[in-house]
């Protein structure tokens, strides 16, 4: 995901459950620090999210929200596009041990909002977000757990032309995985987080025709900006024929005939954590 025009095209599915997760799970954070609080948006991408849907929602209180990712482009992006006095943007590589050491317990707050499911290593990722963490802080975080969008990279991975791009944490980690709420809860606790509440939730998003969720899947592809121009043709058809493979079966069409709709059914895990107020060393 490195294209931020691009994907604040195509960042439906996205944009919906983050405004879900934020109307009806925001309310678990603990404002009762006084003022001048601070909080960090892991994988903010081009920004929309951070500023537009979560900022809003936040009290007075908060007065400095970071806005971090991976990708040098999509926070040159949100510095120019997504511009408040209470919101600043930097680029972040969260697995990076050194750099969230270096400001370890700035943060009262930590949010994250379809960005942990790239990350393979799930326990150093927690032992990372608890170092940005105050004591005491707590974080509210969702990411996706099964998707037939995970099928189609597995698909592609068998491709000898783009296996040795593929890696694996292009699928989810708890895509296969069979109770996905007991290994998060037990990583979370392994990382010394406490007041543990995930829940798994069953969704679906309704993309207004193929072409649409082809789009929007080809926004966040990884692989997509390693390839040469004429790579990227023959990628592209490979990877929406596999698409339209996959998905073909949920294709459904409105009752004019002249538009189809694709639901598409996946599964989304938010969780609510806090780290001890009092210092232990994990």
């Amino acid at each position: 995901m490195n294209e931020p025009k691009l994907y604040s095209k195509h960042n439906s599915l996205q944009t919906t459950d983050n405004i879900h997760v934020i109307e009806n799970f925001l309310g678990l954070i603990d404002w009762t620090k006084g003022d001048n609080q601070t909080a960090i948006d892991l994988g903010c991408g081009e920004g929309y999210t951070t500023a537009n849907i979560l900022l809003p929602k936040l009290p007075p209180s908060l007065t400095r929200l970071v806005g971090c990712d991976i990708s040098e482009k999509m926070i040159r992006f949100a510095k120019k596009a997504r511009r408040n006095s209470r919101l600043d943007f930097r680029q972040l590589d969260l697995m990076d041990g050194e750099t969230c050491r270096r400001i370890s317990g700035q943060f009262d707050h930590v949010f994250s909002f379809y960005c942990l499911h790239w990350i393979a290593d799930q326990r150093k990722a927690f032992d990372n977000i608890r170092q940005l963490l105050k004591p005491g802080g707590d974080l509210l975080m969702s990411f996706l757990g099964t998707n037939p969008i995970y099928d189609v990279y597995e698909s592609m991975s068998r491709n000898i032309q783009w296996a040795s791009y593929f890696r694996k944490e292009m699928v989810s980690p708890y895509h296969n995985c069979k109770n996905a709420k007991q290994k998060v809860t037990k990583l979370l606790q392994e990382a010394g987080f406490q007041d543990l509440r995930c829940v798994v939730e069953d969704r679906q998003h309704v993309f207004t025709s193929l072409k649409h969720m082809e789009k929007s899947i080809i926004a966040v592809d990884p692989i997509l900006p390693k390839l040469s121009p004429e790579e990227r043709v023959q990628y592209i058809k490979d990877f929406t024929k596999e698409v339209r493979n996959i998905y073909s079966c949920n294709v459904k069409w409105f009752e004019s005939g002249s538009t189809e709709s694709t639901p598409v059914d996946y599964k989304l895990i938010i969780v609510y954590a806090r780290k001890p107020s009092t210092s232990t060393t994990y």
